[in-house]
């Protein structure tokens, strides 16, 4: 079964994120009381992995998004000079060294799993990503990696693929009162993937604005986003046939996303995330390609994902959900599969913080 739309006006889009954007200012300026801001939510924002649906050719396999690895990790602890000192005179002994006392680490090292399928189990794939996090300065580097297996492999299809890596840069650049410190972020991804390689795509640049803020002591987080990038390759399309050339390549795109959570338990959460995104095409010559490829008009998608979460220990944590997003059968196509019984995709993963 198939439901198909025309694509809607961005400015529709728009106005609902603003729309809820201000609802959540409002109840996070009706509490009335100063609070301090998790250091571990502005972390979270520096692991910034490049969104497959950028890439409209690769397989139609939706990843597990990967929560960065800095979520999990407790704020370091230190002790203050004075404090030490005025412990040791009062014991008139050296005070033993405890694990408060060690150094914490700044770096954060996580590994995602994950296994997918659709709701008829005919094309279930497994992922595995691995993605790194430390501080620099005033700023957050990351970079990340995900490998795929299929189960169902096509004549033409590897049964390993390997997602190009992304490399990313981010700041806190300002914060709107004591609420939603907003972050900015660059990043970049290494042509390493197959389909990279085979039609030289050079990277994909990309500069984005995110923030996050928690709510109802901090049980409610809520999140946004935004993300403009610039697709780099030698050629404007793929690989043809009979010396001419394939579909086209994608120019720009931008995706707005909107995402929370909330725990209704000590360590079970509830969570959801929205997303639009436009892909802008090379304008290919008619005349050196094959004639169904010609793309007049840009693509417009969405993703929804709902799913419930459980930390099992500080360092390890399950999570079961749902997949939906309209899936681009063409480049240019105007029509849109909203829903497709074989699109949908249930999920569950695992991470693990080292």
């Amino acid at each position: 079964m198939q439901i198909k739309f025309r694509p809607f006006r961005l400015s529709y889009w728009i106005g609902f994120s603003l729309a809820i954007f201000a609802g959540t200012l409002y109840a996070g300026q009706s509490q009335g009381s100063s609070r301090v801001i998790n250091a571990t939510s502005d972390l979270a924002q520096a692991t910034d992995p490049a969104p497959q649906e950028d890439n409209p050719f690769a397989p139609a396999i939706q990843v597990v998004p990967q929560k960065p690895a800095s979520e999990n990790m407790e704020p370091p602890v230190t002790v203050e000079p004075d404090e030490a000192a005025s412990e040791s005179e009062d014991t008139g002994n050296e005070s033993e060294p405890t694990a408060n006392d060690k150094p914490q680490r700044e770096w954060s090292l996580a590994s995602n799993a994950s296994l997918s399928s659709d709701t008829s189990f005919n094309d279930p794939t497994s992922s595995l990503g691995l993605s790194y996090s430390r501080p620099w300065q005033s700023y957050n580097v990351s970079a990340s990696l995900s490998l795929l297996k299929k189960y169902y492999i096509y004549p033409s299809e590897d049964e390993l693929v390997l997602n190009d890596p992304s490399i990313s840069l981010s700041r806190e650049v300002f914060t709107i009162g004591d609420l939603f410190p907003f972050r900015a972020s660059l990043s970049m991804t290494l042509p390493l993937s197959e389909f990279s390689r085979d039609n030289n795509i050079y990277s994909r640049l990309s500069a984005g604005l995110s923030t996050s803020e928690q709510l109802l002591a901090e049980r409610l987080s809520i999140s946004y986003r935004m993300k403009a990038t610039l697709h780099t390759s030698e050629y404007q399309s793929t690989q043809g046939g009979d010396g001419v050339g394939g579909s086209a390549l994608p120019m720009w795109s931008y995706l707005l996303g909107q995402s929370g959570s909330y725990k209704i338990l000590e360590t079970w959460s509830l969570s959801y995330s929205l997303g639009y995104s436009e892909i802008t095409y090379y304008d290919l010559d008619p005349n050196k390609v094959e004639a169904a490829t010609v793309v007049d008009l840009p693509d417009q998608s969405y993703s929804l994902s709902a799913s419930i979460s459980w930390q099992a220990f500080p360092s390890l944590g399950f999570e079961f959900g749902f997949n939906q997003g309209s899936q681009i059968l063409y480049p240019g196509l105007v029509d849109v599969v909203i829903y497709d019984e074989e699109f949908s995709q249930w999920f569950i993963s695992l991470q693990h913080v080292y």
